[in-house]
């Protein structure tokens, strides 16, 4: 995705406090890597499922819309 090291120290400080505010959302860092790890194993990307949510042990996530995959290309490039 990006490499964490290229950034200045400010840029990393962001990223520190937003995921540490993530994962006081969601529980703690345990689920929130939890999460994570059953948003990367879910095929095609979870995004693009049409079942709209990710499961994981801890943790359901349901949304209203699915992201087409011509939409999901251009986002995925925007990040590389």
């Amino acid at each position: 995705m990006c490499n964490f090291n290229k950034h200045n120290e400010d840029t990393k400080a962001l990223m520190h406090l937003l995921i540490q505010k993530c994962a006081e959302a969601v529980g703690g860092a345990n689920f929130l890597l939890g999460l994570h790890e059953a948003i990367k194993e879910k095929k095609p990307n979870a995004l693009i499922s049409s079942a709209c949510k990710v499961d994981s042990k801890e943790l359901n996530i349901r949304w209203n819309k699915i992201v087409f995959k011509d939409k999901f290309d251009v986002l995925e490039e925007a990040v590389r």
